[in-house]
């Protein structure tokens, strides 16, 4: 595995592409613990960080584990690549002793590549970042699997910095997408977004988790009255913004340089709001084997449709059939059956 050195050290992937992601790098780890553990509220998620010591042990006790190239930046470019997208994305990863990356970013890079994209790893002086996912409930019914944890291990990911962005990347991009954990450190995001802003590239939003809307909501704001913006929330993310700034996402429609809300509704497809107009989008509801990466998926396979000017119902419409795909795999595990799913929806949707 050759990395990246920063912006002068782009020689991993120097092609451009339309669709560029940033954000964190994770290997994602799915597992099924088989029972219910002790003070486990059913359907109660908890979420907490460890080093990378704790989640070395916590991988090496996990039986029958899925892995996948994960992140949410990462996710959506993945499914973007699957549906033919000029799709790219940068992120930090672990370097390893010899500087040629670990084991982890080797897998990582793999998978990304596996899906048609180009990519642009910068080397961290941790390990590759890391998230396990693991649920309650019985191994072979996905429908009582309620309960689950959450942990996490940035590791590498964290020491991306906006110098390690090639210029000449961003400013060919037709959209720069950037998840929702990257806000959280406003010297990479906004230093990104100002770039792109001058380079008149529109920047993407996912913001990925509640406690992120909550802690930066009105800032939020200030970057939808600031930039132009193509901004993506769920439902619960939606009524969090809405507390914490007194609008909701159809009274910012039409104000400011953005172009485009978009609030997925999970099983009740999506609703978008731009330039005064609102536009709804149904789906077909389904039993998720892990939801977990769904989003995601919406926001890879609308921008995809986006930026080749598809109408906006279009755009929507293939994004709530791409998350719908994904709900049946762990995160975006790609294998051949879903390999050919997206591949179909491509040729469906002209893309």
């Amino acid at each position: 595995m050759i990395l990246g050195t920063g912006a002068e050290g782009a020689s991993l992937d120097s092609r451009t592409v339309d669709i560029l992601c940033v954000g964190n790098a994770m290997v994602d780890v799915y597992a099924v613990t088989g029972g219910k553990r002790r003070g486990r509220l059913s359907g109660q998620t908890r979420v907490r960080h460890v080093e990378s010591d704790e989640m070395a042990a916590l991988l090496a006790s996990l039986n029958n584990a899925v892995y996948t190239a994960g992140g949410g930046a990462a996710n959506a470019a993945k499914i973007a690549g699957l549906l033919g997208a000029s799709a790219g994305f940068a992120g930090a990863v672990g370097a390893g002793p010899l500087g040629k990356g670990d084991e982890p970013a080797s897998f990582f890079e793999a998978e990304l590549r596996n899906a048609g994209l180009r990519l642009f790893l910068v080397p961290g002086k941790n390990p590759t970042g890391s998230c396990v996912i693991l649920r309650d409930g019985p191994r072979d019914k996905p429908e009582q699997q309620t309960g689950r944890d959450i942990i996490a291990c940035p590791g590498a990911s964290l020491e991306l910095s906006a110098g390690d962005i090639p210029g000449p990347l961003l400013k060919a991009a037709k959209v720069l997408l950037l998840d929702g954990y990257i806000l959280t450190r406003p010297e990479l995001s906004e230093a990104l977004m100002n770039a792109a802003r001058g380079s008149g590239v529109p920047v993407a939003l996912d913001l990925g988790a509640v406690f992120i809307v909550r802690a930066l909501g009105k800032k939020i704001l200030e970057y939808l009255n600031e930039f132009p913006l193509l901004h993506f929330m769920n439902e619960e993310e939606a009524r969090a913004f809405t507390e914490i700034t007194g609008y909701t996402p159809e009274q910012l429609s039409g104000r400011g340089p953005f172009p485009l809300i978009v609030v997925n509704q999970g099983k009740q497809g999506a609703t978008l709001f731009s330039e005064g107009r609102v536009i709804t989008a149904e789906t077909e509801a389904r039993t998720p084997l892990e939801s977990t990466g769904a989003g995601d998926a919406f926001c890879g396979a609308f921008l995809s449709a986006w930026v080749q000017k598809k109408p906006l119902a279009e755009c929507a419409a293939l994004a709530n059939k791409a998350a719908g795909l994904v709900l049946a795999v762990p995160g975006t595990a790609v294998d051949e059956k879903l390999r050919e799913q997206f591949a179909a929806l491509q040729k469906a949707y002209g893309l």
